[in-house]
């Protein structure tokens, strides 16, 4: 099992304790620890500060991280819709999928699935928002679109195996 670093919100009213910087992970209030088992043949990438893993045939990634949450954001859905906002801003021809509902580990989370084009190659990604405080707690899944479904289970059996400690 390998610990990692990762993101989170529940759908309750955060405390407004965020700096309101989204991209910050210095906030000791967001240094929360998780941990997930690998899938078989899925590899840590050691050369970046986020936690991710790899695979290479095919090409797949799952990374997890931890930000604050604007002050301005109560639910995780708003969290999500704040995440689609810079999303549009990085990417032209990104479209999404509706938000729904989940749980990770006994907790209110939210999920979308989105597509993109990055460096002339069609994406597809699954994002999950859990909402804890004023951390936002996110499972990214990434892989070429014509390699997602083929991977789904791979991505499904990591994301069942988190567990957060607080």
């Amino acid at each position: 099992m390998l610990s990692i670093t990762m993101i989170g919100c529940d759908k309750d009213k955060n405390d407004g304790n965020s700096n309101g910087n989204a991209n910050s992970n210095n906030n000791s209030n967001c240094n929360l620890k998780a941990s997930i088992t690998p899938a078989a043949g899925w590899e840590k990438n050691n050369s970046v500060q986020q936690s991710i893993w790899f695979k290479g045939t095919p090409y797949g990634s799952i990374s997890l991280t931890v930000e604050n949450i604007p002050s301005d954001i109560n639910t995780a859905d708003e969290y999500a819709l704040f995440i689609h906002d810079e999303l549009k801003k990085a990417f032209q021809d990104v479209e999404f999928s509706s938000i729904s509902e989940t749980t990770i580990e006994g907790r209110d989370a939210v999920e979308y699935y989105y597509t993109a084009t990055v460096m002339n190659k069609e994406m597809k990604y699954r994002m999950i928002h859990i909402c804890l405080d004023s951390c936002a707690y996110t499972i990214a899944c990434g892989c070429l679109e014509s390699d997602f479904d083929s991977l789904a289970g791979e991505y499904q059996s990591m994301i069942d195996s988190y567990t957060l400690t607080e």
